[in-house]
């Protein structure tokens, strides 16, 4: 794993990412995580998607994700903003089409 100082992971690789996902047992867990490491969402702003957060037909597909409350600083977004997210990874576009499809996620 990736470190900034040797003793505790930093961040993770794509390489790192694809095996932990690899070896996710539960489908549902599996696509909470690639949607948390494909958005760059925090655990709490992906529990609040929906399959209506998603707009997945498009050429350039994309979520609405929206953004955990922060306290307004210069630069940060205010509270409940959505930001839309673009999803490049043409792969996980299927798989979350696939998903929804043959699950029915349930909706909030």
């Amino acid at each position: 794993m990736a470190t900034s100082t040797g003793a505790t992971p930093a961040y993770l690789l794509a390489p790192e990412v694809s095996a932990l996902l690899w070896y996710m047992p539960d489908q549902r867990h599996h696509m909470l995580f690639a949607t948390m490491w494909n958005t760059g969402s925090r655990i709490g702003e992906a529990r609040t998607l929906t399959p209506e957060s998603f707009d997945l037909d498009g050429l350039r597909p994309f979520v609405r994700v929206l953004s955990e409350k922060v306290r307004a600083r210069r630069g940060r977004p205010p509270k409940d903003e959505v930001r839309l997210v673009p999803l490049t990874d043409g792969s996980f576009v299927r798989q979350m089409e696939s998903w929804m499809v043959t699950t029915r996620p349930r909706r909030r």
